[in-house]
């Protein structure tokens, strides 16, 4: 999504023939110090979800998947707030190559240290 030279807020999906995941999404609404620009990206971000949802709906998609809600209570709201249900779900990654592994190890091991930080 643009305000007409930027870019605000991005979206990344996964997608098979019936399911939409949301697998990543980003904006730049942390490095802005304007109140009423804060507001507008986040509003962006919320239309482009909107949106997305709609197109996902218009060509057949049964299931927008949201992904995990978090602890973090404006994430929470933000995803809750589109109305939907909340559908409990496995999920977890299984490494197929030795790459595959060490990167998998890297992941937890930045959980570790992301945790022991937030604890200090």
């Amino acid at each position: 999504m643009k305000d007409g030279k930027n870019i605000l807020c991005y979206r990344v999906y996964i997608i098979d023939d019936k399911v939409a995941m949301n697998l990543y999404s980003a904006s730049t609404f942390r490095k802005i110090d304007n109140p009423e620009f804060k507001k507008m990206m986040s509003q962006a971000n919320r239309f482009l979800t909107w949106t997305s949802i709609l197109w996902f709906k218009k060509n057949d998609y049964e299931l927008y998947d949201f992904g995990s809600l978090t602890n973090d209570e404006n994430i929470r709201r933000f995803k809750v707030g589109f109305g939907g249900e909340i559908i409990p779900v496995y999920f977890g990654y299984r490494a197929g190559t030795i790459t595959g592994f060490i990167l998998l190890k890297i992941r937890d091991l930045k959980f570790i240290v992301s945790a022991i930080r937030k604890i200090k």
